[in-house]
This record gives C-alpha cells, structure tokens and sequence, in this order.
C-alpha cells in the first residue's frame, strides 16, 4: 500500500515506514473526525532537506515545522499536516494528522463568516414585509419576541413595549422609536433579524469549503427554525442633553444706569440703578433638530427695562424687551423647536435685577436634540437613543460563539453525525437501521474480549436557563427513559447548550410569542415562525425540539443500541489492501451487527495489526 505525504511537488514515500494510525468514530465521539498517525523517524536525506528543509542544521530559525499537503493513503487523498517534533542528528520525528479532528474553521467565531450586509430603505417596513416570506424565500426573519432584559424601570427604557420586532397597532410596519416635541425619548422597540437555522449550519460549511448534504435538509423540525442570538444588535447613540441654572449671581458686568430725576428743596438731583448683565453659550456641533423648554426668572425694579433674548449664531429666535413702572416678578416661560447645524445657542439678560439676598435662578432650561447626533457611544443610557439602522448585518445577528461550538450543539440537542466524503458533509440522524453492513467475519478471533454495556446510562439535558424556569430531561436506561431524574453513578451525560423558545402569553392584551429564557448571546436559542398569521408576527411552538417528544424522535433508537449491546475488543492482521471496511462502516461479525467505535492499526511491511473495539446494534 502506498503511502504518500505531497508539499509543492515534493513527496515523502512513508511506504516503508511503520505507522500507527489512530482512529476514533466520530458517531461515538465528540469530535467530528479523529484520525493520525503515532510519531514515526525519518531519516534526512540530501532531497528530503531540498524539499522540506534542513532541520539537521542547528540554524534553522527560518523552517517550519508544520507543513500543509495531500496525504495519499488507503488508495485516497485527504488533506493532512507533516509536524517535525524533534530532531536527533540526521533523524527526526514526526507526526501527520490528516482527516482533521476539526474543520479548519473550527474555531472561527460565526460572527467572522461571510454574512450579508447592505442598505434598505426603511428597516419598519421592511422587516414588515420580510415577515410574509419563509425559508428560503428569506435567509433571516423578524419574528416578535418577548424579553425581560430592558426593564422599563429604567430611563432609557421606560417606553419599550417588551418585544423584539414588534409590530404597530397598523401591524403595516414595526414600530419606530421617536422624540416628542419635548425631545422625551421613547425606545418602544428593538428590531433584530434571526438567520435560518439551515442557511446558519451551511454557512459553517461552506467556509471551510464542504457543501452540506443528507437528512437536516428536509427535517420538518428545522423548516421553521430560526436562530436568535442574544447579541445587542441595535446601535445606542446619544442624545444631547443640556441641563442648566443660572444664578442670579452669575452676571459678567454691572452699569449703572440713570433710573429717575427728583427735585428736593429746588435740588435736582439724578438717581442710578444697578443694570446687570447675563450670557450663557452653548455650542451644539451637531445638526439636528432641538428642543428648548425653561424660563426666565426675575425680580425687576421699577421704572425699568428688561430684556431677555434667545439666539442662535447672534440672531433673535425668541425675546422680551418691557419696560416695568413698578416692581414686580416676572417669570417669562419658553418652548422652542428649532433644526440646527453646527451653530451656537445664547441666552441673554439684561435688567435691573433686584431682591439678591434671595439668591435665585434667573434662568433654568432643558435643552435636548430630537435624535442621534454623533455616533459616539451616549454619555449614559438615561440620554441614550435606541438606533434600528436601515441596514441588514447579519454578521451581528449571529450566536456569539465559534463554528465548532454550533455545530456541536447541533449534534448533541438533535443527535445528528457527521459523514465527511471528499468535499461534502452528510448530516443523518444516527440510530436508523444500518444498510450496507460489511461483512467482517474473517477479522474474527476465537475468543475476543465482551463488555456488557446494559448498566450504561444516559442523560440528555438542556444546559440552566434564567430564574426558575425549566426544561425536561431524560435520563435512559435499559428499562426505560425517565423524565427529569436525577444522573446514577457512572451515567454520561449529555448537556446542550441551547433550548427552544416556549410560547408564553406575558401581558393580558398581547398575543402569546416566542419568549427568551437565556440572557446569554453564546447559547443558541431557537425561535420557530413560519410567516405571518392573522396579521402578526408571532413566533409558534415546537414541543419536538425538546424533552420529551425530542427524545422518541431522535434519540431513543440510537441509545436503546448503545445500552442494550455488548462491547467486543480484540487484535487481528489482514494485509492493507485486503482492508475494505473505513471507521464509519457497521460490520457483520460475531452473528451481530456491530458499530465501530475505536481502531488502532499498526503498519508494516504492507500488513496492518489492528486492535479494534466494537459495539453490537442489532
């Protein structure tokens, strides 16, 4: 049997070589392929330096030694990695890993795949619009979702309705967050798109270069199934805010002024008051429109002027100019709404300000911006506006996890594997009856060892979710599944880190929808809706997807095998070439059929000495 390693058109002939290859069977496993090869010496010839470099040398800073390239072996190319892990004069050892324990995308965050993102032209009515379509009419939806994470308690908050993509009472388009005419903001809604289930698992494919194939195409449990990330999808920007007093104190200059004549024994005499000066700026870099609401406060001496101006950029927007003949207070409220771009806000007094052993505020006003104005992160969230950019990004819709996290997820919640053939991936849910059973019984022994497996136990379990709420577990046995038992000694359990989102009616006046139990964006939370219905877009139930309707249809044949057999190892040679079973396969030996678990194959001489563990299914 031939055995070759290729890196850019050199080749190492490991043909000779005695190798050890380890496998693992990725139904049985955690991984989604296990397969290398134990370290082996090679001895460094002149064209294995030429073609690999000279790692006999002591300077050999510049080498890798990790080394991409085909591996011909078992008549097939797979991708491999040559690793050199020590030196010892002209000889070396090293290591090829082929088959991959992981994609090469393993641990690529979701995120960084390559997810759509462009422009639309208004966000409410288009996730509106998106809500009539199904998969794969649409890649993402906007399903309605209630959430207790934004507690209205909260400034910022105070006006959120308690529902991701939720409709308007028109139920024509979601609705939008606004300022009022006192520049109050009201965040009512949050509009977050939830990627396909499906378009989700063949995006972590199709990264790494594989096309997905096989059952979870045309399982009815994924059609509707769409995947909420918990990620903060919304942009938060601030709103600008000025709050301010000014102190009956805070003049910058005084004049005195001529305030009235008088005759006294045929004196004329000129009598003065004190005129004082006031002036507040306030920048606004911004263009946008504002809300300006406060007042003016003063106590004016008689036979006296006041003024009292608000301009923008040195022209008069609002004023008061009054001449009092007698003391009196004055309070002089304003409103104003004005659009502005880059300009500069004053206010002026000027009078003749009286009673300053009180200590009053002579001016007091809010001042806010209708909407966003930089795209800065807000000083604080009581002044934060909640954003819903005319954008679909995907890339922020997304679980806040790596592709191997998922795909693994996927595999322990809807117990699917994982057949790897060239460039494609099947995905089939384990425990159907196998076909194709390979016969195996010249790999017999007289007396192979047995391990009875019926005291094997499994619990299949959803990992905790917020508060006290709960899902089902099972817990199998030879005699039977259980619902929410507590795991016996030795039992393997099996913790998925996702659940479905249940159906929940949270206010007396609102449709039951989708509800999120999980405040975690790396748990994957499924949310299933098929379109719009009587005009909403509420989310629907899918008891399959959990316990105990989950466990009849996806995992009870599979586990009822794997308790009920009996587990056989022995140790056998048959030439290399003679070996037509691959890990994968399920054999005929032993008047059973059997799944391979785990081969060790020793080669030399092209013969393989095989220690091999099986289970019986059938």
């Amino acid at each position: 049997m031939e055995i070759k390693f290729f890196a850019e058109n050199k080749v190492l002939d490991l043909s000779n070589q005695k190798i050890s290859i380890q496998e693992n069977n990725y139904k049985v496993s955690d991984k989604m392929f296990t397969k290398y090869m134990f370290p082996f010496e090679i001895y460094q010839e002149e064209e294995f330096k030429d073609a690999f470099g000279d790692f006999e040398s002591y300077e050999t800073f510049g080498v890798d030694n990790v080394i991409s390239g085909p591996l011909l072996f078992e008549n097939s190319l797979t991708d491999a990695k040559l690793n050199v892990e020590s030196i010892e004069g002209k000889y070396l050892t090293g290591q090829i890993d082929f088959g991959f324990e992981d994609l090469p995308n393993w641990d690529k965050k979701l995120s960084e795949l390559n997810w759509e993102k462009f422009a639309v032209p208004d966000i409410h009515v288009y996730a509106r619009e998106t809500c009539s379509k199904t998969y794969p009419q649409t890649n993402f939806n906007f399903p309605r979702i209630n959430t207790s994470k934004y507690s209205t308690s909260e400034k910022m908050w105070d006006a959120f309705n308690g529902y991701y993509n939720d409709l308007d009472s028109s139920y024509n388009e979601m609705r939008r967050n606004y300022v009022d005419s006192s520049g109050n903001i009201f965040n009512q809604n949050i509009i977050h798109p939830c990627v396909h289930f499906i378009y989700l698992l063949k995006k972590c494919f199709q990264d790494a270069g594989f096309q997905l194939k096989g059952e979870v195409l045309t399982d009815p449990m994924f059609q509707d199934a769409w995947v909420f990330s918990g990620t903060e999808y919304f942009n938060k920007t601030s709103q600008f805010l000025s709050g301010f007093s000014m102190s009956m104190n805070d003049y910058y200059k005084t004049e005195n002024i001529v305030h009235y004549y008088e005759w006294i024994n045929g004196l004329s005499y000129t009598r003065y008051y004190p005129r004082y000066f006031y002036n507040e700026d306030v920048p606004m870099d911004f263009a946008d429109k504002v809300f300006i609401n406060g007042k003016f406060r003063m106590k004016v001496r008689d036979r006296t002027n006041l003024k009292c101006k608000i301009q923008i950029n040195g022209n008069d927007i609002w004023s008061h100019d009054q001449y009092y003949s007698s003391f009196q207070e004055v309070v002089l409220p304003f409103s104003i709404e004005l659009n502005v771009n880059h300009s500069t806000l004053r206010f002026v007094i000027e009078g003749g300000i009286s009673n300053f052993n009180e200590n009053y505020n002579v001016l007091e006003y809010d001042l806010k911006s209708s909407s966003i104005v930089s795209s800065a992160s807000p000083s604080s969230d009581e002044d934060a506006v909640v954003e819903n950019p005319n954008e679909i990004n995907l890339a922020r819709a997304v679980p806040d996890m790596k592709v191997g996290d998922f795909v693994n997820i996927v595999r322990n919640w809807f117990n699917y594997g994982f057949e790897p053939y060239e460039k494609t991936i099947y995905m089939n849910q384990l425990g159907a009856e196998p076909n194709n059973v390979k016969n195996f019984e010249h790999a017999e022994v007289e007396i192979p060892k047995r391990n009875l497996l019926q005291k094997r136990t499994f619990l299949l379990k959803h990992a905790d979710l917020d508060g006290d709420s709960k899902l089902n577990s099972i817990l199998y046995q030879r005699s039977g599944a259980t619902i929410n038992k507590e795991p016996l000694e030795d039992t393997t359990e099996i913790e998925i880190n996702g659940y479905p989102m249940p159906i929940e009616k949270v206010k007396t006046n609102s449709q039951p929808t989708a509800t999120v139990k999980r405040d975690d964006s790396g748990c994957l939370a499924l949310v299933f809706f098929n379109g719009i219905t009587d005009g909403q877009n509420n989310a629907i139930s899918k008891p399959q997807a959990t316990f105990p309707d989950l466990f009849y249809s996806n995992w009870e044949k599979w586990l009822r095998q794997r308790v009920n057999g009996t587990e056989f190892t022995w140790k056998f040679q048959i030439k290399a070439d003679d070996l037509n079973v691959k890990i994968k396969d399920y054999i005929s030996c032993y008047k059973n059929v059997h799944i391979i678990t785990s081969w060790t194959k020793d080669y030399s001489n092209d013969t393989y000495t095989i220690d091999i563990t099986t289970e019986t299914v059938y």
